[in-house]
């Protein structure tokens, strides 16, 4: 019912179908994140399969499109969004963006948006963690968390490694494998 990723794209949705392939349907992904290019792609690609997108962030973070999509909830607080979630990824805080001043200060931003334990206990008992990595930790989301048992974040990046080495083979042979 609530998801999401960093250069996430084709690759890193490949990557998570890989690991929710079964409870594609029905699906509530909350997606706390910094937003990126791949965003548009991923909700249309997520939109497609039939997951519900919950968001939330700083509202300097958070595109424009995101309130003209339909289907798309916007929460002004994380805990709202992480209620009864399937699945939540979080996304990298860019740094390098925190000098363009888009929220006061990180430690501010793990406050009111980390995912941690409390916050964590909101979700479903069997909730799926999801970060492609590289992680802030103690910023986006507490260790905890990140190396918890719900989380399948180290599958997450490797399967995304893989999929985008299969995914240039394809391209530079023509799709004629050997």
């Amino acid at each position: 019912r609530h998801l999401y990723s960093k250069n996430f794209g084709l690759a890193g949705a490949l990557s998570v179908l890989l690991l929710v392939i079964t409870a594609i349907l029905s699906l509530i992904v909350f997606r706390v994140m910094d937003f990126k290019s791949e965003t548009r792609s991923d909700i249309w690609g997520m939109r497609k399969m039939g997951i519900e997108l919950h968001f939330a962030g700083p509202k300097t973070l958070l595109p424009r499109f995101l309130s003209e999509e339909p289907g798309i909830v916007i929460h002004d607080r994380i805990e709202d969004a992480i209620k009864d979630a399937d699945a939540i990824e979080v996304l990298r805080i860019q740094l390098e963006r925190q000098k363009a001043g888009l929220f006061p200060s990180n430690r501010e931003y793990a406050r009111i948006f980390g995912i941690n334990n409390e916050r964590l206990a909101l979700a479903k008992d069997d909730v799926l963690i999801l970060h492609p990595g590289p992680m802030n930790k103690g910023l986006e989301i507490s260790p905890y968390v990140a190396y918890g048992n719900n989380s399948a974040i180290q599958e997450q990046v490797q399967n995304g490694v893989a999929v985008r080495m299969a995914l240039l083979t394809l391209v530079l042979t023509g799709g004629k494998l050997a």
